[in-house]
């Protein structure tokens, strides 16, 4: 089946999905450990400034938040640290090893109970036989009871000899997960669990009424093509904002909708079967004035036939689109993606399963590559995200 289906089924229904092995048994023993996970990020100790860097880039990656800790807990770190270590989470803890098991606990301890900790994760290499190992261990536990919340040891370095060590943290309700990368994805999964499983609050946009539905369903049902303007007419009557338009068949009619629309038009031929009508010199842009509208229309009904589309020419924007693909194992899904050659040559483009809210529809928009795009660049306006929200929520009202 569609990969991108997958992923949108399982994003749904909260589906925990893995790339390979390490991960799968990281996230597993995360999974059944039996403290829960509170709102928050990540707290991280670790005992190297390298070992820091590399834990901020393998949770970046992972798309794992860092928790935010609170000036409180600022302060308690700072206060315990030797000089020259920033009190910051993730934290390096170690400076020259001095005193380190009770820096090492206390500063554990601060960052375990700040509010918005979720998880802690203790990042060191734990092999069999190091001294320090039992100290940390036993602290861990102790703190890990106090605050109620999971923690995990995790290796830097995958493929330690280990066995004394996850003895050790057997009965504890501490996890030793054996590598950076698959722990700190396990640590991301559970949190994206931990928010599927928060209580439903989604409030999708209200659908037209039954008659409007069964009226469209059954016009799709013909299996004839929708032209232009059925389609336009199709996303109007699901609160979707179109462009004004007008089909016309004459030269007057074309004259007298142009000139009340104002401003330049577009003109684009409307005839049956024409699909791709730039191809076919079926579209004439920027006509101003009752001459050039005359013209351009003369000119398409010689070639192409008398029906013709005129709308008002739009500003100058971003290129997004907006999909329904009927999935053979699914059901209807929803596309987004950046438009033009972004979504087909870039594939910058999301699977949704609808319908869903506004809130929901601007996550999706959040998460495409082209999302900068939006903001503006090159000293183009910025777009009306809220607005482009609102029209995929309800555009995923249509499509299921």
């Amino acid at each position: 089946g569609d990969d991108a289906a997958y992923d949108a089924i399982f994003e749904r229904h909260g589906v925990i999905r893995v790339y390979d092995l390490p991960e799968m048994i990281a996230t597993l023993q995360m999974a059944t450990q039996p403290r829960p996970f509170g709102a928050g990020g990540l707290v991280a100790i670790t005992d190297s400034g390298g070992e820091r860097e590399h834990l901020v880039d393998q949770a970046s990656d992972a798309g794992l938040r860092f928790a935010e800790i609170s000036p409180t807990t600022t302060a308690a770190l700072a206060d315990r640290l030797e000089y020259g270590l920033d009190p910051v989470n993730p934290l390096d803890a170690w400076g020259t090893g001095h005193d380190y098991v009770s820096i090492f606990l206390d500063c554990w301890r601060a960052l375990m109970s700040d509010p918005d900790c979720a998880a802690g994760a203790w990042i060191a290499d734990m092999r069999d036989g190091e001294e320090f190992r039992g100290s940390f261990v036993e602290g861990a536990h102790a703190i890990a009871r106090e605050t109620g919340k999971p923690m995990a040891f995790v290796n830097c370095v995958p493929g330690g000899v280990v066995h004394e060590t996850v003895a050790m943290l057997e009965g504890t309700g501490i996890r030793f997960l054996d590598g950076m990368g698959a722990g700190m994805k396990a640590m991301a999964a559970m949190m994206v669990w931990r928010d599927h499983l928060a209580p439903a609050s989604m409030v999708v946009p209200v659908a037209p009424e039954s008659a409007v539905i069964e009226h469209w369903r059954a016009r799709l049902g013909s299996g004839a093509p929708l032209d232009e303007a059925e389609g336009l007419a199709l996303a109007g009557d699901f609160g979707i904002a179109v462009p004004e338009m007008a089909i016309v068949e004459d030269r007057a009619a074309v004259l007298a909708a142009a000139d009340k629309m104002g401003g330049p038009v577009v003109l684009k031929t409307a005839e049956a079967g024409i699909q791709h009508k730039s191809d076919v010199g079926g579209v004439h842009l920027g006509l101003m004035g009752a001459d050039a509208v005359g013209q351009a229309y003369d000119d398409m009904a010689e070639r192409l036939g008398p029906r013709c589309l005129v709308a008002p020419m739009a500003p100058a924007g971003t290129e997004m689109v907006f999909g329904l693909i009927q999935d053979p194992q699914f059901g209807p899904l929803v596309l987004v993606g950046t438009g033009g050659i972004f979504v087909e040559v870039l594939k910058d483009s999301l699977l949704a399963v609808p319908p869903f809210d506004i809130a929901f529809a601007r996550s999706l928009i959040d998460r495409l590559k082209g999302r900068a795009l939006l903001d503006g660049v090159r000293g183009r306006p910025a777009a009306d995200i809220d607005a482009l929200a609102d029209m995929l929520a309800r555009f995923s009202v249509l499509a299921a």
